[in-house]
């Protein structure tokens, strides 16, 4: 048994290099095409679909195996994280932000479905530790930990304008 997690542990940790190194490749092939896109990272969607798993499992079990008296409540409960980890899943598939670097405007697509088409002249954004935060006439919000985020941050600073947060308050809350 020692044996093979010593054989493995090299196994991962070249294999952790190696995404490490193609994930350097393919920033540097996204950064000189025309366009790209900014989603969420796929580690979510399997973050989501593992945790839709475990939830099934539970709710299975507490079904077959748990008294009447408490099966309701902790169905509910176990349903209630379903739905949340459902709406990740969802949030993973259909988040988007399409760049076109020579447009003069970039499309913003929910994780709802709903597509908005957003002009850099009247978009407004604000950098927080946790979010990018675009105001147009609506409020968006940008996860910071998604694909080509650092991309799209260098071309909203070339072509939009950053605002303070005092300016944000009184239109937004």
């Amino acid at each position: 048994m020692k044996l093979i997690g010593l054989l493995l542990i090299p196994i991962i940790v070249s294999h952790i290099l190696l995404s490490i190194k193609n994930y350097n490749i393919k920033k540097e092939q996204t950064e000189n095409t025309n366009r790209f896109i900014v989603r969420l990272p796929k580690a979510f969607f399997f973050i989501g679909f593992t945790g839709e798993i475990c939830c099934y499992t539970v709710f299975l079990t507490v079904l077959f195996l748990v008294k009447e008296t408490s099966r309701i409540w902790i169905l509910s409960a176990v349903l209630l994280v379903s739905l949340l980890v459902l709406f990740l899943i969802f949030a993973c598939v259909f988040f988007r932000i399409i760049v076109v670097k020579e447009e003069q405007h970039f499309e913003y697509h929910t994780s709802f479905g709903k597509c908005y088409r957003i002009n850099y002249a009247d978009c407004q954004y604000e950098i927080s530790e946790n979010a990018l935060h675009l105001y147009t006439d609506k409020h968006f919000i940008v996860d910071p930990y998604c694909v080509n985020f650092d991309i799209f941050i260098k071309i909203l600073k070339k072509r939009s304008q950053s605002v303070n947060q005092s300016s944000i308050s009184g239109r937004f809350q």
